[in-house]
C-alpha cells in the first residue's frame, strides 16, 4: 500500500468559509494543480506524471508533462466532479525528486491529501477551491561532495530539494566521519551523537534540537524515501564538522565539508595503534602543519588541544617517526632571538616556540610554514601549555 505522507495543503483567504456539511457541498467538476519547477542547475530534462487519486486510493487520471529547460511553470487538470468537501490524493507518479506542498516534502511514488471547499467572498459569491499548487524538485545530476579537499563525485544519497541540501542519514555521519553507532532512533525521532554533544530531529519536522539547548529551523523538512531516511546537511555539519561550504554555480550545485579536527586525530592514532609511557601523546602532522596533544591509553586517545605549528624547511625537514620526550630546557639563545621553553626529543630535534625577541615579542611568529632546520615550532601561549602539561617520557608521533 503506497503512504500517504502529509497533513492537508491549507489555502488561507480571508473570507467566510461556507460549511460543506451543513450544505452538503456545491457541486463543481475539475481539479487544477499549479506545478512550479524549482531552480536546480544540474536539473534531468525528463517526463513527468502526476496521478489523482479519489479518497479510497482509486486512480481517477494522471497528467504528463516533458520538463525542459526554462520551464517554471504547468498547469494540470484533472476531469473529475466532485462535491466540495471532497479529498482526492495527488501523487508524483514519474519523474522527479520529490515535490513540496506547505512545508511538507513529498517524495516520488508517495500521496498528499489535498480537500476542496466553498467559500463565500465579500459580495456573497460563491468561491470553489479546486486549485492546488506544489512545487516540483527535478531529479538532478547528483552532487559532489569535497571532504577535506578531497572529492567524491555524483553522490546518490545526497539531494537538493528547493535549495536545502539533503543526504541520507547513514551517509551523512560516514561523510562527518562519526562513529557508525552513534544514530539512535526512536519512531520518528533521530538523534546523532558525538563525544561531547547530540542533534536530534523528529523525521516530518524541520527542527534541529541541540544539546547545548539550542535549535534551528532548517528551510525544508527531514522525510523518508524508499526505506532510506534523509536529513538537512547543514546543521549537522555546523554542529559537529569545523567546517560545511555549498559551492553553488550556474551548471552545479557541490558541498563540502571538513570533519573535526578531534574525530580525525582521535581516529587516526588509535587506527596506528600507537602508545605512550604516559598518559599524554603528541602526534605532529606535517601535511596539516598541526600538533595535536592526546590524554588517555593506547586504543583510548582523547584529543585535548590542537595547535597550528611550522616544520623544517624542505632543506632540512622535520624527521619522521615515534620519539620520546627526554629534556625540557628554558631556551637556546641566539644573537637576535631565542626560542624557549623547548622540549627535546631526538638529538638536535625539538618542540619550542616561535622565534622571539629578547623583550618577549615575536621575532618571527609564522606558523603553518617550512621553516626551520628541522624542529617544530608553536606560538608562545600553546609551547607554555605543553611544558606545563606534558610529562617527560611522553611519546612524540611525527607522520608526514
Amino acid at each position: 500500500m503506497k503512504k500517504i505522507i502529509c497533513a492537508l495543503m491549507i489555502l488561507v483567504v480571508i473570507m467566510t468559509c461556507i460549511g460543506a456539511g451543513a450544505s452538503g457541498g456545491v457541486q463543481s467538476r475539475g481539479i487544477y494543480v499549479d506545478v512550479y519547477v524549482a531552480k536546480d542547475p544540474a536539473f534531468t530534462a525528463e517526463t513527468i506524471t502526476f496521478s489523482l487519486y479519489n479518497s479510497d486510493a482509486e486512480k481517477i487520471g494522471e497528467q504528463s508533462f516533458f520538463l525542459g529547460a526554462d520551464d517554471t511553470r504547468y498547469e494540470l487538470y484533472y476531469d473529475v466532479d466532485f462535491v466540495t468537501g471532497d479529498k482526492f490524493l495527488l501523487e508524483l507518479t514519474m519523474g522527479g525528486e520529490s515535490f513540496v506542498a506547505g512545508n511538507e516534502i513529498v517524495p516520488v511514488y508517495n500521496y498528499i491529501p489535498v480537500e476542496t471547499y466553498a467559500m463565500l467572498d465579500g459580495a456573497g459569491n460563491v468561491i470553489i477551491g479546486n486549485t492546488f499548487s506544489v512545487t516540483l524538485n527535478p531529479n538532478s545530476t547528483k552532487m559532489d561532495v569535497y571532504i577535506n579537499g578531497e572529492r567524491n563525485q555524483n553522490q546518490y544519497d545526497v539531494k537538493n530539494v528547493t535549495g536545502v541540501v539533503f543526504c541520507e542519514m547513514h551517509k551523512l555521519v560516514e561523510y562527518l566521519h562519526l562513529d557508525k553507532d552513534c544514530i539512535s532512533v526512536s519512531g520518528d525521532v533521530v538523534t546523532i551523537k558525538s563525544k561531547d554533544k547530540s542533534a536530534t530531529i523528529t523525521v516530518g519536522d524541520n527542527r534541529v534540537l541541540y544539546s547545548d539547548g539550542s535549535e534551528e529551523i532548517v528551510g525544508a523538512w527531514s522525510w523518508y524515501a524508499k526505506g532510506k531516511t534523509y536529513l538537512p546537511v547543514a546543521p549537522f555539519a555546523k554542529y559537529f564538522a569545523d567546517k560545511y561550504r555549498e559551492i553553488k554555480s550556474d551548471y552545479a550545485f557541490d558541498i563540502e565539508i571538513n570533519p573535526a579536527i578531534s574525530i580525525l586525530a582521535e581516529k587516526f592514532v588509535i587506527r596506528n595503534g600507537i602508545d605512550s609511557k604516559t598518559n599524554y601523546l603528541i602526534w605532529i602532522s606535517k601535511k596539516d602543519f598541526r600538533l595535536h596533544l592526546f590524554k588517555g591509553s593506547k586504543g583510548n586517545w582523547k584529543l585535548e588541544k590542537s595547535f597550528p605549528c611550522t616544520i623544517g624547511a624542505p632543506s632540512t625537514p622535520t624527521i619522521t617517526g615515534q620519539y620520546d620526550y627526554i629534556e625540557k630546557l628554558s631556551r637556546w639563545t641566539y644573537p637576535k632571538y631565542y626560542v624557549g621553553p623547548v622540549m627535546r626529543f631526538h638529538n638536535g630535534y625539538a618542540i619550542h616556540t616561535v622565534l622571539l625577541k629578547y623583550d618577549g615579542t615575536e621575532y618571527d611568529g609564522r606558523v603553518g610554514h617550512q621553516l626551520s632546520l628541522g624542529c617544530i615550532r608553536v606560538k608562545k601561549d600553546a609551547m607554555e601549555y605543553l611544558v606545563e602539561t606534558v610529562p617527560m617520557k611522553t611519546k612524540i608521533y611525527i607522520t608526514e
